[in-house]
């Protein structure tokens, strides 16, 4: 068997998260479809812990965890890594000897055929494989240098400045980098320090991977090679389409996301505060994912919001629903949700970056709303004409089965030569 080891900032089960879903299936493709033993060199995220590992999926062979860098460990690679050197913030966080040294060890033990690394914030560790004979692969899944700079715009939103990297600071430390005049500067010199990483990391590393087409197109422009590829987000269609089999529930909105993390919580609020309140229908909107207790009790007295917290089959709450509503507050790239409830054959009202690199046509597979008073209008257009939702989301489905199931996606990594 070939040997191909995934160096990854979390480990990505259970799959709650749009990332973990892509970091899941791209490894049993990779395994199942070309036939690769899976090894993985992970960090932990916030929540994660060493007994996660018993619940490992069978397509993975070994899981060894990074060692955890030391507070003293980031505040020097702060100052003289990111100061002096340039590199990003995210970088400095995750950076040590000692899992440089680890990760060569790993790499002298199991001589991995190919190597793919995880987010720009572990590109630096490609010293320790850089000399090894096998494919070194930079999964950089979008360009968060543009993110940042989109984020530094609305400074005022409660996401976190260093976004998921932000699980590796103190709380005292990002209660100040969350302030709207830090997180501002912040995110200004992240998106410059990004920049300039990802464009020395592409030219660096044997292939890069985005989920845009236009972002690998773009990419490939700035660096002055045709190194990055295209490697989509999928989604399980034989599993989601059954839930057009659902009955629908009148008058019923979905809403799907994580309520822990501040880009959703945003993205909520807008829609309860900002667009709902303008649609004159009897809609119900039900809100489905983890759910702290401060975010329900915000909205408590609000007869019209059901929460349903994480369920068990997203078909059928999801299903049930005329139409699902999310228009994403912040961020870049494909966003699972959106596909999930295309193939589930739901009419998606959205707003750019909802449909961000998506090859659809607003007014057929689904409809893109920029302001709350449009994004109102095309909820009650829609909820007052099933006959309307059924086609769009016919078309929906339509598009999902002929370009984001896995096994099209998987398709995709023999152009890098895997």
């Amino acid at each position: 068997m070939k040997k191909l080891l995934f160096v990854t900032t979390r480990l990505f089960w259970p799959t709650d998260s749009g990332r973990k879903v892509s970091l899941y299936y791209y490894c049993q493709g990779l395994h199942e479809k070309y036939g690769y033993d899976i090894y993985i060199y992970s960090f932990l995220e916030g929540g994660q812990s060493a007994e996660m590992l018993a619940d490992k999926p069978d397509f993975i062979k070994e899981v060894r965890l990074a060692k955890r860098v030391p507070v003293i460990r980031k505040s020097w690679n702060m100052l003289t890594r990111a100061l002096f050197a340039g590199w990003p913030l995210q970088s400095t966080l995750f950076y040590s000897g000692a899992n440089c040294r680890a990760l060569k060890k790993y790499c002298a033990e199991i001589q991995p055929d190919a190597v793919i690394v995880d987010m720009i914030r572990l590109a630096p560790y490609y010293r320790c494989f850089k000399n090894l004979p096998c494919k070194k692969i930079l999964d950089l899944d979008d360009m968060l240098s543009r993110r940042y700079v989109r984020q530094a715009r609305r400074a005022d939103t409660g996401s976190a400045t260093l976004g998921a990297s932000s699980q590796q600071v103190s709380r005292v430390s990002n209660r100040l980098l969350n302030t709207a005049f830090l997180k501002r500067m912040v995110l200004r010199s992240e998106s410059r320090r990004v920049f300039r990483a990802e464009k020395k990391y592409g030219k660096l590393y044997d292939s890069v991977i985005f989920v845009s087409e236009a972002e690998t197109a773009s990419f490939n422009k700035l660096i002055g090679e045709e190194k990055a590829h295209t490697v989509t987000l999928g989604v399980d269609y034989e599993y989601y389409s059954h839930a057009a089999e659902q009955e629908k529930v009148r008058w019923s909105i979905g809403f799907l996301g994580n309520l822990k993390y501040a880009p959703n919580q945003d993205s909520l609020a807008y829609i309860v505060d900002k667009v709902l309140p303008l649609v004159k229908c009897p809609y119900t909107l039900n809100v489905v994912g983890p759910t702290p207790d401060e975010i329900i009790q915000k909205y408590k007295d609000n007869p019209h919001v059901v929460f349903c917290g994480m369920v068990e089959d997203l078909r059928k709450v999801l299903g049930s629903c005329e139409l699902f509503l999310s228009p994403i507050a912040h961020g870049s790239g494909i966003k699972t949700k959106i596909l999930e409830a295309l193939a589930m054959g739901l009419p998606v009202i959205t707003n750019t970056l909802g449909a961000e690199g998506l090859s659809v046509v607003d007014g057929e597979e689904l409809l893109v709303r920029v302001t709350a008073e449009t994004t109102a209008e095309a909820v009650e257009e829609l909820l007052s004409d099933p006959e309307r939702c059924r086609k769009m989301g016919e078309a929906g489905r339509a598009y999902i089965a002929s370009r984001h199931t896995w096994d099209i996606v998987w398709q995709k990594f023999a152009d890098m030569g895997l």
